[in-house]
This record gives C-alpha cells, structure tokens and sequence, in this order.
C-alpha cells in the first residue's frame, strides 16, 4: 500500500504535519515518545515563550498579525 502524502495547503494537512514535526522534535530533544500530544504542546508553548522572551514587546506588536492566529493564540514565531 502506498503512504498518501499530507496535504499542508490545507488546514487539516498543515495541523498533521506540524503534529507529526513537533513529535519528533520532541522525541529528538528529550530521547523519549512523550505521554500524549497535549505534553509535546505544552512543550512547544514553553519554547514559544522563551523565544518571545527574547524579543522587546515593541517588536513582539510590529509582527503581531504574524505571532497570533485568529482565536488569539500563539503557535509559531516567525523569523522576525
């Protein structure tokens, strides 16, 4: 059987495959499967974070749009 590729143009697509990423990030950084998919997001959030934490807030509201989804969370850090 063929392994169907994901389809990252969409929204479903794009959530699969950031899952499966962050996944193996995770594996990679702690050498371990982690318990469940909400400890791999708790993770990631933590190092969305720190990351803002390196940036001053002036900079953080100039690429805003960029850092937040429309329900008001943030998911990635761009390249700012």
């Amino acid at each position: 059987m063929k392994k169907q590729r994901l389809n990252i143009n969409t929204p479903a697509g794009w959530s699969a495959y950031a899952e499966k990423m962050n996944t193996k990030t995770f594996i990679s950084e702690f050498g371990r499967q982690p318990r469940d998919y909400s400890e791999v997001t708790a993770w990631v959030n933590e190092c969305v974070e720190a990351a803002d934490a390196l940036c001053d807030s002036e900079t953080i509201e100039k690429h805003e749009a960029k850092l937040r989804t429309a329900d008001g969370v943030r998911y990635w850090v761009t390249a700012l």
